[in-house]
């Protein structure tokens, strides 16, 4: 984003908040039918995937979150000191940490809600 020193967001942010709107609005959908006589033969069913991707929408928007802190502690990381070989050794830690802790859980907490 131009001229800050905000990192933009990353990939698994920008899949989980979008992830997190789709299952809003079947959430939102799925909640349209709650009480309508027309809709009867499905209400439990309904019931459900709504209470499912409201679950599912909280838990991506999380993830989104998550992805955020993380494209925020790598820059931190690499701007830590290598002056000593302490330092460059937490430096490297730190580095090897941060670009690890991408969360490909987006992926799975969608996959673990299929299976829910």
């Amino acid at each position: 984003m131009g001229g800050t020193s905000t990192p933009p967001p990353g990939v698994g942010s920008v899949a989980a908040s979008v992830g997190a709107l789709a299952a809003a609005l079947t959430q939102m959908v799925a909640g349209l039918t709650n009480g309508r006589a027309k809709y009867a033969h499905v209400a439990e069913e309904m019931r459900i995937v709504a209470h499912r991707a409201g679950s599912l929408a909280v838990a991506l928007t999380a993830l989104a979150e998550r992805d955020a802190s993380v494209l925020e502690a790598l820059p931190a990381a690499y701007k830590q000191s290598k002056g000593t070989d302490e330092a460059a050794s937490s430096r490297s830690v730190a580095i090897e940490r941060n670009s690890t802790r991408r969360p490909g859980a987006a992926a799975r907490a969608v996959t673990a809600a299929e299976h829910a």
